[in-house]
C-alpha cells in the first residue's frame, strides 16, 4: 500500500474504514520469507498474505486493492460496509485452471475484503503454507484452498452470462453474474464474488460498461514504467 492509495481510499471510504501505510522490516523473524521466493515476486505475495493474517489477528477487517485496481466509484456503501460475508472477491480471469474448470469462474486477489474471525485467520495461515509448499502465487492458492474447503455456490437464476477470455491463444468460456455469486462453506461461513461488469477487467467488458464500473483492474505489465504507460 502506498500513501497515494491510502489518501484515495480514505476519501472514498466511510468512517468505518481507514487506510494505514505499513512499514515492514523483512529482517525480523516474524516477517521471514524464504530467500528463493524473492527472485520472482513470490516473496512479495507470501509477505502480503502474512501481513493480512496479522491484521486479522488484531481484530480488523480489511480491503486489499492492488495499485493498478482503479477506483471510479465508492464501493463501500453498496458492497462492503454491511456485508455479512467472510470473504468478498472481485472476479478474476483464467488462473488457476483447475478452479476455473470446477466453478466456471475465478476469484481475484487484486481487490477483496476479509472479515476477521478464527475461520479467516486459519484460512490465510493455510494459504501461506500452501504458497510456499506448492510454489504458487497467492491467487492460485486462495482459489484452490476455497475449492478444497468444499464451498457450495448459490447463483441467482437468470443473472449469469458468459464471456470468452483468451490465454496463450486458447479461448476459455467464463461465467459471470449481474449480482454477487455467494458460496457457503461446510462451516456456514460465506464468500461472495462481485458482479464482473462492476469490478471489471477492462479488456473483458465494452467501453461503455467500463464507465459504470466501481473498480477497473487492467492486466498491466510487471515493470513500473510499462505499467504507467498501460494505465494511461
Amino acid at each position: 500500500v502506498t500513501p497515494t492509495r491510502c489518501t484515495a481510499s480514505n476519501q472514498f471510504s466511510s468512517t468505518k474504514w481507514y487506510c494505514q501505510l505499513a512499514n515492514v522490516n523483512t529482517t525480523v523473524p516474524a516477517f521471514y520469507v524464504p530467500f528463493d521466493f524473492w527472485k520472482n515476486w513470490k516473496g512479495l505475495w507470501v509477505l502480503r498474505v502474512l501481513l493480512f493474517g496479522l491484521v486479522l489477528e488484531l481484530g480488523y477487517n480489511f480491503v486489499h486493492s492492488d495499485m493498478d485496481a482503479v477506483w471510479l466509484r465508492n464501493p463501500f456503501p453498496e458492497y462492503l460496509d454491511e456485508t455479512p460475508h467472510s470473504f468478498v472477491f472481485s472476479q478474476g480471469s483464467l488462473t488457476p485452471e483447475d478452479v476455473l474448470e470446477r466453478f466456471g469462474f475465478i476469484m481475484c486477489s487484486g481487490f477483496f475484503f476479509v472479515r476477521s474471525s478464527e475461520f479467516t485467520i486459519a484460512m490465510l495461515t493455510t494459504m501461506r503454507t500452501h504458497m510456499v509448499e506448492h510454489n504458487v502465487p497467492d491467487q492460485d492458492s486462495m482459489n484452490q484452498i476455497i475449492m478444497k474447503e468444499g464451498v457450495t455456490w448459490s447463483i441467482q437464476p437468470g443473472s449469469t452470462y458468459n464471456v470468452t477470455l483468451t490465454r496463450r491463444g486458447v479461448p476459455h468460456s467464463v461465467m459471470c453474474s449481474e449480482v454477487p455469486m455467494v458460496g457457503t462453506f461446510p462451516t456456514g461461513e460465506t464468500v461472495a464474488v462481485l458482479p464482473f461488469r462492476l469490478f471489471a477487467r477492462p479488456h473483458s467488458v465494452a467501453r461503455g460498461q467500463q464507465l459504470s464500473a466501481y473498480v477497473l483492474h487492467p492486466m498491466t505489465p510487471p515493470f513500473p514504467a510499462n505499467r504507467r504507460q498501460a494505465l494511461k
